[in-house]
């Protein structure tokens, strides 16, 4: 029986999310009609709904399109992992980039981490924030050295306290063969994504702001100060637009859609397992993350499940599970689904204006769950000429991708080399 059949149970099933089984949403009506505001927000994930949240708060009149559902997008989709940092480890940053921007990106990271904190708080979000910690798991004896050295240069520049387990020790924290060797930080977190954004969305309302579901942007124009963003069936005017569409920009935003590359990614849910198996594969309960190039990403779940993620469809990823956890052999997954991340061509996250002035916030590369907040409440205060911590990333530009009409050549392209790197 091969790896899809094994996950499938034999059949094809449609796209079943879990997060949705376990949601806690409310149902918004599709805008109908013409209304006019102060600020109108493009985009119903982490980015927009924090966005529309700080807009209302500052007191400016705020309404939210979603062309779906809050959090159908990545934000509904992704593994709930907050992990500290960027793209690029820290100890490469300030290689690369100096010292004092390491620094900052380190900063961002941890007003981040207190922002998401706070409006869970705040807003009493049942979420389950887990302040679980997360690993890197090394796929290679050489990158087991390159955790050694960041890990050294958290704790030499920072003061930011995690720790390396050689193979042999590595038992305590990950029990897999196919590893040699964790970075264990303690301070990376879990949480249930859907809810945390429709909680922010409740917040958000609760506030006075409105949402619109089912209502996609067809056409937007600037008329003087204002801008008539139009849908099927109705039409905002304000003031200020934000685009925070990310990975699903469309192409009635041409210059920012080129900047940005959505790479598809898979995640599948298993059945409820044993109890104790996943004790006995995680035993701290951490979420985790390997180093390949087309990494993959797991961590247990409410009930005795294990979500894994990464590239390939459900029966790669189910066979990678396999290789990783052989205990897991033959278990069945219950749920699976497909999402899309943003890459950019810095691999960094980025704040800026359209050609048109539109303001937008974009481009996570697989880290939104914990960036996307902050760069929403950003975007928010520069929309409203409100005075904000400033950061060393909000100086770089988003940058076109040449040739972006093949981008899904491309794609595929590269990540058929990184896996071959990977078997090296």
């Amino acid at each position: 029986m091969n790896g899809k059949a094994r996950v499938l149970g034999g059949e094809n099933p449609k796209e079943d999310i879990y997060w949705f089984k376990t949601e806690k949403a409310q149902d918004h009506r599709p805008l109908a009609s013409e209304i006019e505001v102060d600020t109108v927000v493009i985009g119903g994930g982490f980015t927009g709904v924090s966005a529309a949240y700080f807009s209302q708060t500052i007191g400016a009149e705020t309404a939210l399109l979603e062309k779906s559902k809050v959090g159908s997008g990545a934000s509904g989709r992704n593994g709930g992992h907050l992990l500290f940092g960027s793209k690029y480890k820290f100890s490469v940053l300030a290689e690369r980039f100096g010292s004092e921007f390491a620094g900052d990106v380190f900063r961002m990271s941890g007003d981040a981490f207190e922002l998401i904190e706070g409006l869970i708080r705040e807003y009493s979000i049942d979420c389950s924030l887990d302040k679980c910690g997360n690993l890197w798991a090394a796929h290679k004896p050489a990158d087991l050295e390159v955790l050694k050295l960041e890990q050294a240069f958290l704790a030499e520049e920072f003061g930011y306290e995690t720790r390396v387990l050689e193979k042999a020790e590595m038992d305590q924290e990950l029990r897999s063969e196919a590893y040699h060797g964790v970075h264990v930080d303690p301070h990376g977190a879990s949480f249930h994504p859907l809810n945390y954004v429709l909680g922010l969305a409740n917040a958000f309302e609760e506030h006075g702001g409105m949402i619109f579901e089912d209502s996609a942007v067809v056409g937007i124009e600037k008329h003087g100060a204002r801008v008539v963003v139009r849908t099927m069936n109705g039409q905002i005017t304000a003031t200020n637009v934000i685009i925070a569409t990310n990975a699903y920009t469309p192409a009635i935003f041409p210059d920012l859609a080129s900047g940005i590359v959505a790479v598809r990614g898979n995640i599948i849910v298993t059945e409820a397992l044993a109890a104790g198996t996943l004790e006995k594969l995680i035993p701290g309960g951490r979420v985790t993350s390997d180093t390949k190039k087309v990494l993959n990403y797991f961590r247990p779940l409410p009930g005795n499940r294990m979500l894994f993620g990464g590239r390939g469809d459900v029966g790669e990823l189910y066979s990678n599970m396999e290789a990783i956890f052989p205990d897991l052999s033959g278990t069945r997954a219950d749920f699976s689904w497909a999402g899309s991340v943003a890459i950019t061509r810095d691999a960094f996250p980025h704040i800026g204006r359209t050609s048109s002035g539109f303001l937008f916030a974009a481009g996570y590369n697989g880290r939104g769950a914990a960036l996307s907040t902050l760069l929403g409440k950003l975007v928010a205060q520069k929309a409203h000429d409100v005075p904000s911590q400033e950061y060393a990333l909000e100086s770089l530009a988003i940058s076109k991708f040449p040739f972006h009409q093949f981008r899904e050549f491309g794609v595929k392209a590269a990540a058929a080399y990184f896996r071959f790197k990977d078997r090296l």
